[in-house]
């Protein structure tokens, strides 16, 4: 039991590792889209080495990259969710919501085409999942029609 354990703690931090390959295969992507399920097996084997395995100073080791990891991956992860009670903004009496929720390939940059289609349809906002830094600066000429951002 032991073995299986430490095993999954070793796993786990491996999957921490792999999304800072600057490699954009799938296989070092991947590990950050599941940071929550990593940081729940994180916490469980951290406890359980903690309590039932005997300290070695491998073990002690893994311990301390363990919780380094934890503390990372919870503010990785509190960064996405509000504490405060916040109150709605807008308030319309539309029975229409119109959304464009575009996946952008990072290497993209038609731009103009993007923002077009933002023009053209008119929506009542829009999400780019996956988009780089260069699209974030080329969005930000929208923002003046679209003044509530989350980045």
């Amino acid at each position: 039991m032991d073995i299986l354990f430490l095993s999954l703690s070793l796993i786990t931090i491996v999957l921490n590792i792999l999304p800072f390959v600057r490699n954009q295969h799938w296989v070092f992507r991947v590990p950050e889209f599941i940071k929550i399920q990593i940081l729940i097996l994180q916490i469980f084997t951290n406890l359980y080495i903690l309590v039932f395995i005997y300290k070695t100073i491998w073990v002690s080791l893994i311990l301390i990259i363990q919780g380094i990891l934890i503390i990372y991956n919870t503010y990785l992860l509190t960064r996405f969710i509000s504490f405060k009670k916040s109150k709605p903004t807008i308030k319309t009496n539309i029975e229409s919501f119109k959304i464009i929720s575009a996946n952008i390939y990072q290497f993209n940059t038609q731009f103009k085409k993007f923002k077009d289609l933002i023009k053209t349809e008119k929506p009542n906002f829009f999400i780019t999942i996956e988009s780089n830094k260069n699209w974030e600066y080329e969005m930000r000429s929208l923002e003046n029609e679209y003044p509530y951002t989350k980045r």
